[in-house]
């Protein structure tokens, strides 16, 4: 069978989650056999080339054209790469944004559509753009003017949102014969955009497990390190909450540490915040290639994002027996996390209760060992194999 993935980047791993998870999900797919995996993506522009600067494991196509929607130059070259390659499946990976939804109907083939975060993604960082944190006199002016009149602009902001995702998720599921969710407990999420599916799939499909399988452990050796691994961003990951969160448990836990991996947009406000109200043992060490060093080390990997598809960091801190924290304000949060067992779910943006939960176990180390081992036997659950098999299922069911 030949499988076409297509995405408006290039599908490099240091790009981000939907290319880790592409690289990895291909390398799965050629090793079962039975499959022959293409990429298609759009143009890259010069000043982009370092996204090509990887061994692919399969050909790289790019669109000639920047521009998706109406190119006649990129529909003619797309239905030209479908003959040629002779695909049988186009698997659009960026699923809403990516300009492939534009292209869907060409080509009398197969189609599958990925959402790799909820679906009601949109809805979450419109809402959460409205008071966005700004020093500058004229943003601090609208955002006051926001606050006052917050009913309004939340219910039109909100609207607005969902509005967009109905018209979108329709035109979706018409061109597409699969919706992949990454997870079953979205589907009522997504369905509640008025999306009538007819004789159309709709299933949930988690993302493998990043690294390969992780031998030699030592959990007994793990070091007193809470540690947040991804984007600095201001509107989906809410960093500056787990910066809240650790600045009411720094005087109580000194010998511990905060270590944030990952750079972006939100790194100034954080470090104005932890230097103005002289917060201790908090390190910004930026964006790196070696994370792996750093799971193995940390005791806790948490996030407290507004919203999330899957989490990576969690499932991949727990290959390396990190005990996962987050909000459970996403579908794939209890797919990930048997809370109390292997990691624990605070209910969606309750600082205090994170304060506590946390707290609680920075004092057990006994029960730390416990649901640190017990984090690495649930992982094995998205093992590349297991995520393989249902990629597999699906296709031939199609």
């Amino acid at each position: 069978m030949r499988i076409l993935f297509v995405n408006n980047i290039p599908f490099n791993p240091i790009l981000g989650g939907i290319g880790r998870v592409t690289d990895i999900l291909t390398k799965g797919l050629i090793a079962k056999g039975g499959y022959e995996v293409y990429y298609l993506c759009g143009k890259v522009e010069l000043q982009n080339k370092y996204q090509l600067n990887y061994d692919y494991p399969v050909p790289l196509y790019t669109l000639p054209e920047s521009v998706f929607k109406d190119s006649g130059i990129n529909k003619e070259f797309y239905q030209h790469l479908l003959e040629k390659l002779e695909i049988d499946v186009v698997v659009n990976q960026r699923g809403l944004g990516s300009g492939f939804d534009k292209m869907m109907e060409i080509g009398n083939i197969k189609k599958v559509c990925v959402l790799h975060t909820k679906p009601n993604a949109k809805i979450n960082h419109d809402l959460s753009r409205m008071l966005l944190f700004s020093k500058t006199f004229k943003e601090q002016i609208k955002k006051y003017i926001k606050v006052l009149l917050y009913p309004y602009f939340y219910s039109r902001t909100k609207y607005m949102a969902k509005q967009y995702l109905k018209k979108t998720y329709r035109e979706l599921v018409r061109c597409s014969d699969a919706i992949i969710l990454l997870s079953d407990n979205d589907k009522k999420e997504f369905l509640s955009n008025g999306i009538n599916l007819g004789d159309k799939i709709l299933c949930g499909i988690p993302n493998p497990n990043t690294f390969p399988a992780v031998n030699n452990i030592s959990i007994e050796k793990k070091e007193n390190i809470i540690l947040y691994v991804g984007r600095l961003d201001p509107f989906d990951k809410n960093v500056i909450a787990l910066i809240k969160i650790w600045e009411r448990l720094y005087k109580m836990h000194p010998t511990w540490k905060l270590v944030l991996v990952g750079d972006g947009a939100d790194r100034n406000r954080i470090e104005e915040y932890v230097n103005e109200r002289c917060i201790k043992n908090v390190y910004l060490d930026g964006a790196r290639d070696n994370v792996a060093d750093y799971y193995s080390k940390a005791s806790f990997i948490c996030l407290t994002s507004n919203f999330e598809g899957w989490g990576m960091a969690l499932t991949e801190g727990m290959q390396y027996g990190c005990i996962p924290f987050t909000f459970n304000n996403y579908g794939a949060a209890s797919d990930i996390i048997d809370d109390g067992i292997n990691g624990c779910l605070i209910p969606a943006y309750d600082l205090k209760k994170y304060v506590f939960r946390l707290s609680e176990l920075m004092l057990d180390a006994d029960r730390r060992i416990k649901m640190s081992k017990a984090a690495i036997e649930k992982v094995k659950k998205f093992s590349v194999e297991n995520v393989v098999d249902k990629w597999d299922k699906l296709f031939q069911s199609i």
